[in-house]
C-alpha cells in the first residue's frame, strides 16, 4: 500500500499541476533534468546512477511525444512519463516485496520497497521535489490546504463530545444508541457509520462485557473510540467533508 501510494501521488500531484496550469511541459521538464542531475552532490548516490540518467531517458520519450503530438501535447507527455513509470515502479515494488516477503511479513524490513534501487527511488524523489518546490508553494494549492485543514479540524472539534464522555456513559450510548442525559452527544452518535460503530463494537466487546474493566482495558476503549471518530472522518470524501462541516457549524 505505501509502494502504491508513493508511485501514484508522486506523478499525480505532477499530473494536476500540468492539468491545472502551475506547470508548463517546458518547466516540468527542465525541473526533472535539474533536479535529477542535482544528486550529483549528494555522496550517498552512486554517480553511475546519475549519468545513466533513468528519468531523463523516460523525460526525452515524454518530450518526443509531446513535439509529436497535433493536439492534447500536454496529455501526451504526461500519459507517456506516466505510463512508463507506474509499470517499471509497480514492478520493481512486486518484485522487491517478494524477494522479501519475509521480512515484510515479520516487520524486519525498515525501509519502502522502492529504497533499494537508485535509479527509482531518486526517479521519485525528483518528482516529490518538483511538487514540493513548484506545486504545493502554489497560493491556490496552500489555499486549498488551509482550508483543508479547517475542516478537519472543525470536525474534529465538532465530534469531540464524543471522546469527553465517560467510559460508563459512552457504553450506554454505543449499546442503547441513546444516552438520555447528553442529547448532543447522542445525535452526534447517530451521525457515525454503521460499519465503523460495528467495527468499535466488535473492539471492544470483551471490555464491555467486563462487570469492572481495569484502567489499562478502558484507556483501550478510549483508544477504539478516537478510531471510530478518526476513521468515520478520515473516509469522508472531500465534498461531503465541507458539506458536513458546513452542515454541523451552521456555516450556510
Amino acid at each position: 500500500m505505501e509502494a502504491a501510494d508513493d508511485i501514484s501521488y508522486c506523478i499525480a500531484d505532477v499530473d494536476d499541476a500540468v492539468d491545472k496550469g502551475i506547470l508548463s511541459i517546458d518547466k516540468l521538464d527542465a525541473e526533472i533534468r535539474r533536479i535529477w542531475n542535482s544528486f550529483t552532490d549528494d555522496k550517498n548516490v552512486d554517480p553511475s546512477v546519475i549519468e545513466e540518467g533513468y528519468l531523463l531517458s523516460i523525460a526525452d520519450l515524454a518530450k518526443q511525444k509531446y513535439e509529436n503530438e497535433r493536439h492534447d501535447k500536454k496529455h501526451a507527455y504526461i500519459l507517456k512519463l506516466r505510463t512508463i513509470l507506474v509499470n517499471d515502479l509497480a514492478n520493481y515494488a512486486a518484485d522487491r516485496f517478494i524477494q522479501n516477503h519475509e521480512a515484510v511479513f515479520h516487520g524486519r524490513l525498515d525501509e519502502s520497497l522502492l529504497d533499494g534501487s537508485d535509479r527509482y527511488n531518486l526517479a521519485t524523489e525528483t518528482l516529490r521535489e518538483i511538487s514540493i518546490k513548484n506545486v504545493f508553494s502554489d497560493h491556490e494549492v496552500e489555499n486549498l490546504e488551509l482550508k483543508g485543514y479547517a475542516v478537519i479540524s472543525g470536525l474534529l472539534e465538532i465530534y469531540s463530545p464524543l471522546m469527553l464522555l465517560s467510559f460508563e456513559n459512552f457504553k450506554q450510548l454505543s449499546l442503547d444508541n441513546f444516552a438520555k442525559s447528553y442529547p448532543i452527544e447522542t445525535r452526534l452518535y447517530h451521525k457515525l457509520s454503521s460499519k465503523h460503530k460495528a467495527t468499535y463494537h466488535q473492539s471492544v466487546e470483551k471490555t464491555f462485557e467486563q462487570e469492572s474493566p481495569e484502567k489499562s482495558s478502558k484507556m483501550y476503549e478510549l483508544y477504539y473510540r478516537s478510531r471510530l471518530i478518526i476513521d468515520y472522518i478520515s473516509g469522508m470524501t472531500d465534498q461531503f467533508a465541507l458539506e458536513e462541516y458546513q452542515r454541523l457549524s451552521a456555516s450556510r
